[in-house]
């Protein structure tokens, strides 16, 4: 805003644009970094999920928790695996925990215990997208 009240229009918009380059340049870059196989990998989405589909349906609710920093959800699987699904039932990634850290987010409430009902509605949409 100029001395008069006024708001300069030239600076806001260089500001605006100067902001929405860095924006699209995060989005692109990765796509410049990555090889010819994982980008095809990562356009496909839904690319099999064996390991994270097991650990689903092995694992105990007790082991299903919601993310609320990010609003995922995180299901524990054996030797301090973790897999993070969308709300919708999507694979996002799979983690490996490290010594402590489940402590350390439930201690401070960024994962939080799943309920029943919740835990029951991902795995039925993790069978729907499995069907698809």
């Amino acid at each position: 805003q100029r001395s008069d009240g006024d708001v300069d229009l030239t600076e806001l918009s260089a500001a605006l644009l100067s902001r929405l380059r860095g924006d699209v340049e995060r989005v692109f870059r990765p796509v410049q970094r990555r090889t010819r196989h994982a980008q095809e990998r990562h356009q496909q989405g839904d690319r099999p999920t064996g390991e994270a589909m097991d650990d689903v349906r092995s694992a105990s609710s007790e082991q299903f928790f919601n993310d609320s920093r990010r609003n995922t959800i995180v299901v524990l699987g054996p030797r301090n695996r973790g897999h993070i699904f969308t709300e919708d039932g999507r694979h996002v990634t799979s983690i490996r925990l490290q010594p402590g850290e489940l402590e350390k987010k439930t201690e401070r409430k960024w994962w939080t215990p799943m309920r029943a009902e919740g835990i029951a509605q991902l795995r039925a949409q993790l069978k729907a997208r499995a069907e698809r």
